[in-house]
């Protein structure tokens, strides 16, 4: 026998899957063998009645080393054509490429893979203002930023959503607590010039919200970065400590 195949799948995006084939043929003396396209292996000779010989045909997409690949969603499809020839008059040679009628034959095996979409957060950093050396009032900007690192499909649109905290002004400021009642109001941003305030307007049940932050995956990690601020001539807390406060962070796709 003989299989013939090419070793990528069809594509999408123009991305294309590796697959690897591995073949068994039935009978006296038969082996798992990793096959080379286009090359005869063999033979073996039939022990079982009615003279039937089993063939077994493995196509595998092996598992990718290294960091995560979101290949584009869709099918990929590897196809292997598998040839046969058989002699009755002898054990030890077939006749492969030149052989022909009614001891030889062929099928073609086709082997479909689904992506499906994927998004997933793979980390994310600390919005962290440092030391704030005014009382009562800021007397300048006070800024940080952080990241966001997501991996999605290659091709796929997405949005970056942000919950409001656990202690936002209705429609304004969100504000990082002391854990006892004195409050920091801040504000994060969708870019380095601070105009768009980042939260979830539009819903995080859709892509392209306005209060999001929209993307292309490209299959790899992509880092986003978040826009802290504190502006000049806020009311805050005088008492000192830590303050803090914690955001949801919602990917849609």
């Amino acid at each position: 026998m003989k299989t013939v195949f090419t070793g990528t799948t069809s594509s999408n995006n123009n991305v294309s899957l590796p697959y690897t084939v591995t073949a068994s043929v039935g009978g006296a003396g038969s082996s798992i063998t990793n096959q080379n396209s286009n090359v005869w292996y063999g033979p073996v000779k039939t022990v079982s009645s009615k003279n039937v010989i089993s063939y077994s045909v493995n196509i595998k997409v092996p598992a990718r080393t290294g960091s995560l690949m979101a290949y584009p969603k869709g099918t990929y499809t590897g196809t292997v054509l598998l040839f046969w020839d058989m002699q009755a008059s002898s054990s030890t040679v077939c006749e492969g490429d030149s052989g022909g009628g009614w001891d030889s034959g062929n099928t073609t095996i086709t082997a479909n893979y689904v992506v499906p979409s994927l998004c997933q957060i793979d980390s994310t950093s600390n919005v962290d203002f440092g030391n704030i050396n005014d009382i009562g009032k800021t007397t300048r900007d006070y800024t940080a930023q952080g990241v966001v690192n997501t991996t999605c499909n290659n091709g796929l649109p997405y949005s970056i959503y942000l919950g409001d905290g656990n202690n936002r002004i209705a429609g304004g400021f969100r504000q990082m607590t002391n854990g006892s009642g004195q409050y920091i109001p801040y504000q994060l941003y969708q870019n380095s010039n601070y105009s768009a305030v980042w939260d979830t307007i539009g819903g995080v049940s859709a892509v392209g919200g306005s209060g999001g932050v929209s993307k292309t995956g490209s299959g790899n990690s992509q880092g986003t970065n978040v826009y802290g601020k504190i502006p000049q001539g806020t009311t805050i807390s005088t008492a000192p400590g830590n303050y803090s406060d914690a955001i949801v962070v919602t990917v849609t796709y």
